[in-house]
């Protein structure tokens, strides 16, 4: 009855895993204007009357089902608008050389495939690789995990991914990774099912997806190892990945829009409680920069500021955001407007350093890196990049304490081991 008023943009039937057939064809052909549709089990037969009937679809999930490529086929002929398919099921090449040949314009597709018999294989990703070449956002389910050679047909063909989900096998190694991370470098989530257990130096290479934000390992990393890549790549990690992780992110508009009427709402009652705390607006502004949407966090993180103008950890954070958007000379602004209300913030004075150092200003970068390591003695960063420029400077034997004490402190933190190696040869060869 619903769909016969003809306004229907959104369906989710993938809960309804009883419904006959012929109700969810009825559903679809009264359903012009549908939009997004969430199915359980549809049939070839389902497939051709929303082929037939919804012009205007635009996203299809799919649980199961008994549908083959030449359902995938007429859907995808005849929804020219759709831009996100995710197959929870038993994806074959046959349903990927449909979805290559007519979804030019696709930006999300998720398949999963369980069968080693029917399972997609290179030849359906290469045809994915070169029918949709706006894809953003990718994420293979496969038993058989992808290959060096399946990793690098991606990498080469999609250089505009954000969201990358894959399943490695025991083959794949750093320099896969420095591949994947150097053609794919905008990348922000990346999630790496692997069947061997990655070494921290294989997951360093990653360092070159400079927007990379969120990062999942599903191979045994350590509470350690995980603390150590998330402070090397200034990642978070974690399961991020979920059914509608994407579609849970606010635009900008929306954020706005809410901000506006939450400070609109203020101005309508006497009583303090109708004010947004700042806190709130930092930690949402801390989350989305950790999601990557720096813009939008950008704009919480002033928000917050506007409320409390010297919090030095708010200061700090928009000083990340913009050096993570590319903007150095104005994350510099802010990391001094941080160390002017708190002297001792250590991602600050780190931070700080790092762009002292860049620019050739050694002596006050080692200033910025004592000042870190007297505030928290215990700061493997501070440590590290004190001793990287102690060591440029030919002062060696001044590094080698630095070096020790990040080791001491992260047995496992990148490039500890070698720097302390070479500090102690070239100490040795200037005797």
């Amino acid at each position: 009855a619903i769909a016969k008023g003809g306004q229907l943009t959104y369906l989710n039937l993938t809960s309804c895993c009883n419904i006959p057939s012929d109700t969810v064809e009825d559903i679809a052909s009264h359903s012009r204007k549908i939009k997004v549709l969430f199915f359980w089990s549809p049939s070839d037969k389902v497939l051709h009357t929303i082929a037939k009937n919804c012009p205007e679809l635009e996203k299809l999930s799919v649980e199961a089902g008994n549908y083959t490529y030449e359902g995938i086929r007429e859907l995808v002929m005849c929804c020219k608008k759709i831009f996100s398919i995710i197959l929870r099921h038993s994806t074959d090449d046959a349903m990927l050389n449909e979805i290559g040949s007519y979804c030019p314009n696709l930006r999300k597709l998720e398949i999963s495939s369980y069968s080693k018999d029917t399972a997609f294989t290179e030849k359906g990703i290469q045809k994915i690789a070169a029918g949709c070449p706006q894809l953003t956002d990718l994420r293979l389910n496969r038993q058989n995990p992808l290959s060096n050679v399946e990793i690098g047909v991606i990498a080469t063909n999609h250089p505009q991914l954000h969201t990358l989900h894959v399943p490695i096998d025991d083959k794949v190694t750093g320099l896969t990774l420095d591949d994947l991370a150097t053609k794919c470098a905008s990348l922000k989530k990346l999630r790496l099912d692997s069947l061997r257990r990655l070494s921290i130096k294989d997951i360093s290479y990653l360092k070159f997806c400079k927007q990379l934000t969120n990062l999942c390992i599903n191979n045994g990393l350590s509470d350690t190892e995980r603390d150590i890549l998330k402070s090397y790549l200034n990642v978070s990690m974690g399961d991020f990945f979920s059914s509608s992780d994407l579609e849970s992110i606010p635009t900008e508009e929306e954020s706005v829009n809410e901000i506006q009427h939450a400070s609109s709402s203020s101005s309508s009652f006497s009583s303090s409680s109708s004010i947004v705390p700042p806190e709130n607006y930092f930690r949402i502004g801390q989350q989305l920069y950790l999601q990557g949407n720096h813009a939008l966090a950008h704009i919480h993180l002033e928000k917050a500021l506007e409320q409390n103008p010297a919090d030095s950890k708010t200061l700090s954070l928009i000083g990340l955001v913009l050096d993570a958007q590319g903007n150095q000379k104005e994350a510099r602004k802010y990391y001094q407007r941080a160390l002017d209300q708190n002297p001792t913030d250590i991602s600050a004075l780190t931070s700080q350093g790092m762009h002292l150092h860049m620019e050739g200003a050694t002596a006050e970068a080692k200033t910025h890196f004592e000042k870190a390591i007297t505030a928290d003695p215990n700061c493997s960063i501070a440590h590290f990049q004190l001793g990287t420029l102690l060591q440029q400077e030919g002062s060696f034997a001044a590094a080698i304490p630095h070096f020790e004490k990040v080791l001491a402190i992260d047995t496992l933190f990148p490039g500890a081991k070698e720097a302390l190696l070479a500090s102690q040869l070239m100490n040795l060869g200037k005797r």
